[in-house]
């Protein structure tokens, strides 16, 4: 019977200084490679224009790519950091790396769907483990900018901020940056979202979606609609509601949980599975009931046949189809959580 290796802090001191990230989460290693020059970019302008605040009120410090040990099997380096003066007497040591969360942590994607889940699973389940009040996830390619906050003792998802609205947070009381003005200096025309043909069909989809569910139904306060197949919604718990251009020529309305711990995601899947008569009369129809292999994360959802490049008159029908499950799962579910 095989086992996974469980990395350490000490087996990474043993591999090769040849420019790759190496970072530990829960025991398993994970690698990048050197970043994209508008990540590195971006970290930079964010890190300015909290520094110039930070500069101002005195009231903690700002770092890029600090050392951010937990435990020996929690061993990573975020993009940037803002930590209190009070939290960093406790929490730098002798090393010279952080031994406990800052207040804010923040990571810019790299481009690919690994770099991907490993900060909006991976990371966002271990800061929400490991203390951070607030969680910023930047996307320097479609320019926005995903806010999670503490409340109950995890991260949950706020909302997508676009380069027409302002970044703030109540940890830093009088902070204020445009988003836009992270990304001002990158060209459009590198970043091959915004020349594709299917992304810019997904952004005017998910863009009347946002729109209508914000102003006709009072669902979200997110204003953007995104370049790509999913636009997400927070929920109110450690996960997400969703619409999606699944694979298969089909769409789906879910409900995506990840609590942060596989115990505590099994007794709420177990829960709701045993209510299951119950959710689906109310909800109306029948529900498909997905644990997700290899990962903590759960999914309920509903699917209807359905492709981004159907004509228009089609993507309308799926549009109101979308809302009409979004409200119902939101009124079913909510409740429950």
């Amino acid at each position: 019977m095989s086992t996974m290796t469980r990395w350490t802090s000490a087996d990474l001191e043993r591999l090769p200084d040849d420019g790759t990230r190496y970072e530990i989460i829960d025991g398993e290693l994970h690698m990048s490679k050197q970043p994209h020059w508008y990540h590195q970019f971006t970290c930079k302008r964010l890190t300015t224009k909290l520094d110039v605040w930070n500069e101002q009120s005195q009231l903690g410090e700002v770092n890029y790519t600090p050392g951010l040990i937990f435990a020996e099997d929690d061993d990573v380096v975020p993009d940037v950091i803002w930590i209190s003066n009070e939290r960093l007497g406790n929490a730098l040591e002798a090393d010279g790396k952080l031994h406990a969360s800052p207040e804010l942590v923040v990571e810019v994607l790299s481009p690919g769907s690994k770099n991907e889940r490993r900060d909006r699973e991976a990371k966002l389940q271990l800061y929400g483990r490991r203390g951070a009040d607030e969680y910023w996830i930047v996307n320097w390619m479609l320019r926005c900018i995903d806010v999670y906050r503490r409340d109950q003792a995890q991260l949950h998802y706020i909302a997508t901020l676009s380069e027409g609205d302002s970044l703030e947070s109540p940890l830093l009381p009088g902070f204020s940056c445009a988003v836009g003005e992270l990304f001002e200096r990158i060209p459009r025309e590198r970043d091959e979202h915004h020349t594709s043909p299917r992304m810019g069909s997904y952004r005017r989809f998910n863009q009347a979606l946002v729109d209508e569910l914000r102003e006709q139904h009072h669902f979200t306060p997110q204003k953007r609609g995104l370049e790509a197949n999913t636009q997400r919604f927070g929920s109110g718990v450690s996960g997400r509601y969703g619409v999606s251009f699944a694979r298969g020529g089909r769409v789906r309305v879910e409900l995506y949980i990840d609590e942060g711990d596989l115990e505590r995601n099994n007794a709420t899947f177990a829960a709701l599975l045993a209510r299951q008569s119950a959710i689906e009369h109310e909800f109306g129809e029948p529900l498909e009931w997905e644990p997700l292999e290899g990962r903590r994360a759960f999914r309920i959802a509903v699917y209807r046949e359905g492709s981004i490049d159907d004509a228009e008159e089609n993507l309308v029908e799926i549009r109101a189809w979308a809302i009409d499950r979004l409200l119902k799962f939101k009124s079913v579910f909510d409740p429950r959580l």
